[in-house]
């Protein structure tokens, strides 16, 4: 009895001493503010280079942001200002950090050069289809693509030349967001106003 007490008051010990240094470290953490050059806060998108961590993309709804130096700096590298269109997610392939995506109110735009130049490669029939609101790249083949619209989920095999749409989901589902499993990317999750899928 004597010995489980002991066994119980060092693993009770661990545990706190354990914690007190989680809450030291965390409590060491400074935040300081890097939007230097940022045209406006509305930022609600963030991408960082899976390569290089000192490049990040931060989005607004009209305007995508590029640093190459950890935040000192930012240059417009995509802008819908002045356009009914609105950016609503980014995202980076994790097997080609040149490219990036944009998830948009009008479609899913795709720059190979790091944001100098777009194109479109996907619009879908009608608003809902064409409002993005989630983007994944599979990270194992860059040529699998997923999105999330306000009319469900939309995927491409090969870069977005053919799109099909996925099955089995509840009609007029808006899905915001699309992870994939780390393990095996086959297994996908998206979350909704339906709730949560799985593939």
């Amino acid at each position: 009895m004597m010995r489980a007490c002991v066994l119980w008051i060092f693993y009770l010990f661990v545990c706190l001493s354990t914690s007190s240094m989680v809450c030291a470290d965390m409590q060491e953490i400074e935040w300081k503010d890097v939007s230097s050059g940022i045209r406006g806060t509305d930022l609600h998108s963030l991408a960082v280079d899976p390569g290089n961590p000192d490049t990040v993309y931060a989005s607004s709804y009209k305007t995508v942001y590029k640093t190459k130096d950890g935040g000192q700096t930012w240059t417009e590298v995509l802008s819908f200002r002045g356009t009914e269109n609105g950016i609503n997610t980014i995202a980076i392939d994790p097997l080609n950090s040149q490219v990036i995506y944009a998830g948009a109110a009008k479609g899913l735009y795709r720059s190979n050069d790091q944001g100098l130049y777009r194109e479109r490669i996907f619009k879908g029939v009608g608003e809902l289809e064409n409002a993005i609101f989630a983007v994944t790249v599979n990270p194992t083949k860059s040529e699998n693509i997923y999105i999330g619209t306000i009319a469900g989920i939309f995927f491409t095999e090969d870069a977005g030349n053919n799109w099909g749409k996925g099955q089995n989901l509840p009609s007029e589902i808006i899905v915001v967001s699309i992870s994939t499993d780390a393990y095996n990317p086959q297994i996908l999750y998206a979350a909704s106003d339906r709730g949560i899928y799985k593939s």
